[in-house]
């Protein structure tokens, strides 16, 4: 734990020092996301209708069943990430209000990987699970994009 948060306190002025060189930081601030060819780096998702998506439907349909107030409340609170969930594990002055600096270079990331993932998602238009199946009752609001790549799992990447 401390050597990690030693090794964090030497990175945050390289950090800062980065981010203040940028003195308008374009979009994308990163990665360019019209460099990504998803159809190279994924498979397609399986098709709806088929049996694979049917197979998917039926599983959550049981998880839905069986899901804990405890599960709802995780879900809830996974649905918006942030770097500063690990605060239980840096410590308590791991915010966003003592770190501008960090906030803000996460938050460049998040915007980039939003931007990358909206381009799989569009080129595939998957429907969510719940616009698959009425039965299915998400327990977070859902965001308005398709379902396929994740864009949870783009942020996890990046």
């Amino acid at each position: 734990m401390k050597a990690f948060s030693c090794f964090f306190l030497i990175l945050l002025p390289a950090l800062t020092v980065h981010l203040q060189a940028k003195a308008a930081p374009a979009t994308p601030h990163y990665i360019d996301p019209t460099t990504i060819d998803w159809k190279t780096l994924l498979p397609d998702p399986p098709a709806n209708g088929s049996a694979e998506t049917k197979q998917e439907l039926a599983l959550i349909l049981a998880k839905q069943k069986t899901r804990t107030p405890v599960e709802v409340a995780r879900a809830e609170s996974e649905s918006k990430l942030s770097v500063f969930v690990f605060a239980h594990v840096l410590g308590p002055r791991f915010t966003a209000k003592n770190l501008p600096v960090t906030a803000a270079f996460f938050q460049n990331i998040d915007d980039d990987s939003m931007q990358v993932a909206a381009i799989g998602k569009k080129y595939w238009s998957r429907p969510r699970p719940p616009l698959q199946d009425k039965k299915i009752q998400p327990a977070v609001e859902l965001p308005k994009t398709g379902a396929y790549p994740s864009a949870h799992a783009m942020r996890g990447v990046l």
